[in-house]
C-alpha cells in the first residue's frame, strides 16, 4: 500500500519535475503542483504562453494550456497545477492548467558570463545574457510561429529561436553584423531534428535584444580576408564572423546568387543579402559569412561592391557533343566538381517549361537521356523564343547545386548541375517542334471527349424529358379512363334505376287497373324507397372508400336510426370491381332496411370474406323474423327479396334466407367477381 501511494503521489517541487523531465518518461501519475518565482515569460501565439519558474534550487519552463489562466508579472510568486504531456518522439512537456498568484518578490537577476559557460548546460532554464555577433536571420522552416537568429560568440555558433509575434523577420535581418546582447534563457528541450544535441537560447522578442554595437557602416574596412581560411576545418568556418574576398563574377542568377573566381583562381559561391544588380564579368569585392560544401567556399548574407583591381578573363567554351564529353554530366561528385564555373555549349530538347518554371525563370533540356536545368533569370527575354519541344543550342556557365557541409553527413550532398545563361546570344533555337504535337493531339482528344460527354448529357436530358412527358401522358390517359369508367358505371346504374322503377310502376298500374288501390299504394311506396336509394347511390361517394367496411357504414348511416350496427367486413375496395361493390352494398342496404322497417330489429350484424374472386357475406338481425314460405311478394308491392335474388343471380352468385317468427333473420349471399 505504501509503495503504491508513493508512486501515485503528485510532483510538488521544481527539482522533482526537472528530474522527471530528464528521464523523458511519463510517471503513472503525471500531475504536478509546484511553486516558484516567475523569472521570464514569452508567448508564441495568442492562445498560450510559457513561464520560466525558479525556486532557488531548480528552474523549469512550463507551458500554459490553450485557454491560458491570468498572466502573471515578472517576480510574482505563483503556484502552478498541471500534468506532463507527450511531445514528439520520446519527449514530455509540463503543461499547467491552473495558476494562483501567492505574492510578489524581486525577480532573479539574469546570469552574465562567457557564452560557452552559459550554454554549457549548467544554466538551462535560468534567465541569462548571451553576447555575440548576429550572423544570420531566417524563418524556422518547420514552425510558422518562430524565426531564428544565428549568433557567433566565443568562436562558436548558437541558435536563438524568437517568436514571430515578438519580432518580425525584417527586424531580425536588420541586426545582421551587429554585436548584441540577448536577454533570454538556454533551453535543453530540443524537439526538432534540426538541433540534435544543440542547446538553443530562447528570446521573447525584439525588446529583449540590446544592440551593443550596430553593423559597421563600411563592412569592407578591417574585415579579414578569406585567404586566412585555407587551413580551417569545415566545422570551424560556420563559427566565424564576416570575411571578404576579391575577384570577378563568373556568372549571376536569380539576382541573389553568384559564382566568384577569386584572385588565386579558387571558386566561391556568393549569396547576397538582398537582390543585386551586379553582372557577369564585373570585378567585385564581397563581404559575407563563410561556410563550405566540402569543396568550395560559400559566402552567405553577402554585400558586394565593384572594384577595378581585378582583370576579368573570359573562360574557354567546352563543346559537349560526343558521348565521352556527355559522361561529365553523369560522373560522380568528384568528377562533377571539375565542371564548376566552366563554360559549356550543348544541344538538347526543351523537355519542360511550365508556369512555375517561367516564374522562376528556369527550364529543363533533355540531352541523350540526361536532364539539365537551365537558368535564364539574368536574360528573361530569352523565354519568348522557346517552347517545350524546341531543339536549342545553349551556352552557359556550369554551377553545382550543393548543400553546406555537416558533420553528420558521410559525403557532400550534391543536388545537381545548373547551367546559367547570362547573355541573349547564349541561346539559339535550332529547330521548332512540328505543328502536330502530342500535346495538341491530347487537346483534340480531350475536346472530343468533352463533346461526347456533352452529347451523352444531352441524350440523358432528352430521355428524362421524354420519361417526364410519358408520365404526364399516362396520368392524362388514366384520368380519362377513370372518367369513362365512372360514366359507364353511372350509366349502368341509371339503366338499373330505370328498369327497377319501370317494373315497380308497371306493377302499380296493373293494381290500379284491377281496382286494388291499397296494393298500388304499397307498390308506389316501395318505388319511392327504391328511387331514394338510387339517388343516394348517384350522389354519394361510398364506392370511393378505401375499405368496404367504410363503404357499408356510409351506405347504412341514413337508415340505421337507433339500430346498432356490428360490422366485420375488412376487405380492401381495390380487390373488387366497382360493379360487384355496388351490388353488395345494394343487397346489404336492402336487407338492413327490411330488418329495421319490417322486423323492428335493434341490432344488425354484417360480416363478409373474400376468397379469390368470390365474395361471401351475410346480414343477421335480431328482429321479429318471418316465415320465408309465407312472405309477401311483388304482387303486394314488396320487391326487396326479389331484387336481392336478381342481383345475386346477375353475378353468378347465390342467395339464401333463414328466418322464423320471433327469431330474427339471416341472409347469406355469394357473388362471383369477373377479372378487372
Amino acid at each position: 500500500m505504501s509503495l503504491a501511494f508513493a508512486i501515485l503521489v503528485t510532483i510538488t517541487s521544481l527539482g522533482e519535475l526537472a528530474e522527471t523531465m530528464k528521464a523523458n518518461t511519463i510517471p503513472p501519475n503525471p500531475d504536478f503542483r509546484v511553486t516558484g518565482t516567475v523569472a521570464y515569460m514569452l508567448s508564441a501565439d495568442d492562445t498560450s504562453y510559457q513561464l520560466l519558474l525558479n525556486d532557488g534550487d531548480a528552474a523549469m519552463k512550463i507551458t500554459s494550456t490553450t485557454n491560458p489562466p491570468p498572466i502573471p508579472q515578472l517576480g510574482d510568486r505563483v503556484q502552478l497545477e498541471g500534468e506532463l504531456t507527450p511531445v514528439g518522439q520520446g519527449y514530455v512537456r509540463p503543461v499547467f492548467r491552473n495558476l494562483e498568484i501567492l505574492g510578489h518578490e524581486e525577480a532573479p537577476a539574469p546570469h552574465e558570463g562567457a557564452a560557452k559557460e552559459i550554454m554549457s548546460g549548467r544554466h538551462d532554464f535560468r534567465r541569462s545574457y548571451l553576447v555575440g555577433e548576429v550572423r544570420d536571420a531566417e524563418p524556422s522552416g518547420t514552425s510558422p510561429t518562430h524565426s531564428y537568429l544565428s549568433i557567433i560568440a566565443d568562436a562558436h555558433q548558437y541558435y536563438a529561436p524568437i517568436p514571430t509575434c515578438g519580432a518580425t523577420l525584417a527586424e531580425l535581418e536588420s541586426l545582421i553584423g551587429a554585436k548584441v546582447r540577448l536577454d533570454g534563457y538556454p533551453d535543453s528541450r530540443n524537439y526538432s531534428h534540426r538541433f540534435i544535441e544543440e542547446r538553443r537560447f530562447v528570446v521573447a522578442g525584439i525588446r529583449n535584444i540590446k544592440i551593443l554595437s550596430p553593423p559597421p557602416d563600411d563592412p569592407f574596412t578591417g574585415t579579414p580576408d578569406v585567404e586566412e581560411l585555407r587551413r580551417l576545418p569545415p566545422e570551424a568556418l560556420r563559427r566565424l564572423g564576416r570575411h571578404k574576398a576579391e575577384g570577378w563574377l563568373v556568372t549571376v542568377w536569380q539576382h541573389r546568387h553568384a559564382l566568384l573566381r577569386m584572385r588565386d583562381g579558387r571558386m566561391a559561391m556568393v549569396d547576397f543579402a538582398s537582390p543585386s544588380k551586379m553582372r557577369r564579368g564585373e570585378s567585385v569585392e564581397v563581404v559575407g559569412y563563410p561556410s563550405t560544401d566540402g569543396f568550395f567556399l560559400n559566402l552567405s548574407r553577402a554585400i558586394g561592391k565593384k572594384i577595378s583591381s581585378v582583370t576579368f578573363t573570359e573562360s574557354d567554351v567546352t563543346d559537349i557533343s560526343n558521348e565521352d564529353e556527355m559522361g561529365l554530366l553523369s560522373s560522380n561528385v568528384f568528377g562533377k566538381q571539375q565542371l564548376q564555373g566552366k563554360r559549356l555549349r550543348l544541344c538538347g530538347i526543351v523537355s519542360e517549361f511550365g508556369k512555375t518554371q517561367r516564374e522562376q525563370k528556369t527550364f529543363f533540356i533533355s540531352i541523350a537521356g540526361h536532364h539539365l536545368e537551365v537558368d535564364f533569370s539574368s536574360v528573361p527575354e530569352t523565354a519568348t523564343k522557346i517552347a517545350a519541344g524546341c531543339r536549342i543550342q545553349v551556352t552557359g556557365t556550369c554551377v553545382l547545386a550543393t548543400e553546406n557541409w555537416a558533420a553528420i553527413s558521410s559525403e557532400t550532398q550534391l543536388n545537381g548541375i545548373r547551367l546559367v545563361i547570362d547573355r541573349p546570344d547564349d541561346l539559339v533555337v535550332v529547330s521548332r517542334p512540328p505543328w502536330w504535337t502530342p500535346a495538341k493531339l491530347g487537346a483534340v482528344v480531350a475536346a472530343l471527349l468533352l463533346a461526347l460527354a456533352a452529347i451523352l448529357f444531352w441524350n440523358r436530358q432528352l430521355r428524362q424529358l421524354s420519361e417526364k412527358r410519358g408520365r404526364e401522358l399516362f396520368r392524362e390517359r388514366s384520368a380519362s379512363a377513370i372518367a369513362e369508367l365512372k360514366t359507364s358505371e353511372r350509366t349502368r346504374l341509371a339503366a338499373e334505376i330505370h328498369d327497377s322503377i319501370s317494373q315497380i310502376l308497371t306493377g302499380a298500374a296493373m293494381q290500379l287497373d284491377a281496382g286494388e288501390t291499397q296494393a298500388a299504394k304499397r307498390i308506389l311506396a316501395s318505388c319511392r324507397r327504391e328511387l331514394r336509394c338510387c339517388i343516394w347511390d348517384l350522389r354519394g361517394n361510398a364506392l370511393d372508400a378505401v375499405n368496404l367496411a367504410d363503404a357499408i357504414k356510409a351506405t347504412l348511416a341514413p337508415h340505421l336510426g337507433g339500430c346498432s350496427l356490428a360490422l366485420d367486413f375488412d376487405i380492401p375496395s381495390s380487390s373488387l370491381s366497382e360493379a360487384i361493390r355496388h351490388a353488395a352494398l345494394s343487397i346489404i342496404r336492402e336487407a338492413t332496411v327490411n330488418a329495421i322497417r319490417h322486423g323492428h330489429a335493434r341490432t344488425v350484424a354484417v360480416s363478409g370474406e373474400l376468397s379469390g374472386r368470390r365474395l361471401s357475406f351475410s346480414v343477421v338481425d335480431d328482429g321479429k323474423g318471418f316465415d320465408p314460405e309465407d312472405c309477401r311478394g311483388s304482387a303486394e308491392g314488396h320487391f326487396g327479396l326479389m331484387g336481392m335474388k336478381e342481383r345475386a343471380k346477375s353475378f353468378n352468385g347465390s342467395f339464401s334466407i333463414s328466418s322464423s317468427p320471433e327469431n330474427g333473420t339471416e341472409i347469406a349471399v355469394t357473388l362471383e367477381d369477373s377479372p378487372q
